[in-house]
């Protein structure tokens, strides 16, 4: 799914994850994958955010998820709810570079230079370890 996704076929990656939900309905990162696939159609954030709240149910400490709620968070213009996600992904992988990309790109949303910074020189000291 998340190949097709990364070609821009989501007609053919959406058909591909409800296949695989179809036989595994818990299968989490096909929840995620469905969720971020929902994303990119910003009238489906809701629905969007019902498959990644089931997969936190299932694993609720799992960064990944997490980080995907924060996006969703983010569309829905509540960015204090994206950060403090962030925050919780980082607390459990504080090496994935991603989070962090994230936080900066949420910075520099709204216009908070100095937190942008911030990120950007934990990006730049997470890539040289």
């Amino acid at each position: 799914g998340q190949a097709f996704m990364k070609l821009g076929k989501d007609e053919k990656a959406s058909q591909l994850i409800e296949s695989v939900l179809s036989i595994d309905p818990n299968h989490v990162s096909g929840l995620n994958t469905y969720s971020r696939l929902l994303i990119n159609q910003d009238s489906q954030l809701d629905k969007a955010e019902e498959f990644i709240e089931k997969a936190l149910v299932i694993e609720p400490h799992n960064g990944e998820l997490l980080a995907t709620k924060a996006i969703i968070w983010f569309r829905k213009k509540d960015t204090d709810m994206a950060l403090g996600l962030l925050e919780k992904a980082i607390s459990i992988n504080p090496k994935n570079v991603k989070y962090f990309v994230q936080k900066k790109l949420i910075y520099e949303f709204l216009g908070d230079e100095a937190n942008a910074e911030k990120m950007k020189l934990k990006i730049k000291n997470l890539h040289e370890e």
